[in-house]
């Protein structure tokens, strides 16, 4: 089966609920949908992290032994400017802090 065709086959299905449910979704239905979703993204923000930091790390050759400090550190600035994990400014002298 294409991709195409699997996508085609899940539009179908979806609507063959709304169908059933009289085109009418509980709300309950339509937050844990929302809650679902909203966990995959995080889910793929921490995993995207953890793999940036480990092959920055690796690509420097550090071998960091203090994994509980780091982490610490990373939990306090996280605390402190959040942004600073989305957004890049550009300055060395504070990423170096």
């Amino acid at each position: 089966m294409r991709l195409a065709e699997a996508q085609r086959a899940c539009l179908q299905l979806g609507g063959y609920a709304l169908v059933v449910l009289e085109f009418a979704l509980p709300w309950q239905a339509v937050a844990w949908a929302a809650l679902g979703v909203a966990l995959i993204g995080l889910t793929n923000l921490d995993v995207s992290f953890a793999l940036a930091l480990w092959m920055a790390l690796r690509a420097r050759g550090i071998v960091f032994i203090q994994t509980r400090e780091l982490l610490r550190r990373l939990g306090w600035r996280f605390k402190l400017q959040p942004s600073s994990f989305l957004v890049h400014r550009g300055d060395l002298e504070t990423a170096t802090r």
